[in-house]
């Protein structure tokens, strides 16, 4: 999230332009859906979403593959990127972290966590989440 705020900083300074990148690797992988929100979310909070130009680069068949997914995580994220296009998305509100660890205490990398909206968070290489 730090690196894209960051990058919206910038543009704002230099009254420059975003891209908002994503592929087909947010269906299945929870570390490049978590990006793709990390563009979402920065966009409302450093208002990039209404106020700059936005260049989106999405890999061949990102969009056709999220409308046609069965899978209703995918499903959203399709909606998510139509809503935040048309200047209408709400950043969900509120945050937690935490340490996903296994019997021993050693941090779990790459687990996921979903709560019951069904947004997605990947724990790094350590287990830490947020």
């Amino acid at each position: 999230m730090a690196r894209v705020e960051e990058t919206a900083d910038i543009a704002y300074a230099n009254e420059a332009g975003v891209e908002v990148e994503f592929d087909q690797r947010m269906i299945d992988l929870p570390r490049y859906r978590q990006a793709f929100y990390n563009y979402l979310i920065t966009g409302v909070k450093k208002q990039f979403m209404n106020d700059a130009l936005i260049a989106y680069y999405q890999d061949i068949y990102a969009l056709y593959d999220l409308y046609h997914s069965e899978f209703p995580a995918a499903k959203q994220m399709y909606t998510d990127i139509y809503k935040f296009a048309k200047g209408k998305f709400t950043a969900p509100i509120g945050s937690f972290a935490g340490r996903v660890v296994d019997r021993d205490g050693n941090g779990i990398a790459g687990a996921t966590l979903t709560d019951q909206g069904g947004n997605v968070v990947a724990a790094d290489v350590y287990g830490r989440f947020e």
